[in-house]
């Protein structure tokens, strides 16, 4: 992406305020780490909503906030218009493909561009999760070594973020998951 390119939006950017919801207490202050040490983070990271709803989950929940920019959240499908496939940052990060059709199949999927029955094919079946967790892992790690601080999803629950560790939540000082606070 070109400098400016990246000028612009950091300017248009807005500051937005986004929740997980634990059924662990984390104290004040949550890490988030890099790899599934901790549970619930079984995809390099933790998932966030833009309100609390978006991620409420069975029995307590102690809400955790991460503010982040909107230029700092990666989407999926600019990947294949604002990058390069073979930059050594995103290569690193992919796993291995055994062709070269493969890999450019993984690429057009990773940038929604292709259709479930593909995905399943290369990632395994995303209606039994795996296949899909798989690729909101691999999401999640480029966008870390893109420099972003997230990346946007679509799951079960609609829109998500996932924040790939290492990262910093703060306890929301409204602990509340009642509908309409």
């Amino acid at each position: 992406m070109t400098l400016l390119i990246k000028a612009v939006r950091r300017v248009l950017a807005s500051k937005n305020t986004y929740y997980h919801g634990s059924p662990k207490d984390h104290g004040e202050i949550f890490k988030v780490q890099e790899f599934g040490t901790q549970w619930g983070q079984d995809f390099g990271g933790v998932f966030l909503a833009s309100h609390k709803m978006g991620h409420i989950s069975f029995g307590k929940n102690y809400w955790y906030k991460v503010e982040i920019d909107d230029s700092d959240i990666l989407e999926p499908h600019r990947l294949y218009f604002d990058f390069d496939q073979n930059d050594n940052k995103i290569l690193k990060v992919l796993p291995h493909f055994d062709t070269e059709e493969d890999f450019d199949l993984a690429w057009e999927i990773i940038c929604e561009r292709a259709s479930e029955e593909e995905e399943d094919r290369l990632f395994g079946d995303s209606d039994r999760g795996s296949g899909g967790w798989e690729l909101q892992r691999i999401h999640g790690q480029i966008a870390k070594a893109l420099g972003f601080k997230a990346v946007e999803l679509k799951d079960e629950r609609g829109t998500v973020y996932l924040l790939p560790g290492p990262a910093t939540m703060f306890k929301d000082e409204n602990q509340s998951d009642s509908i309409g606070e």
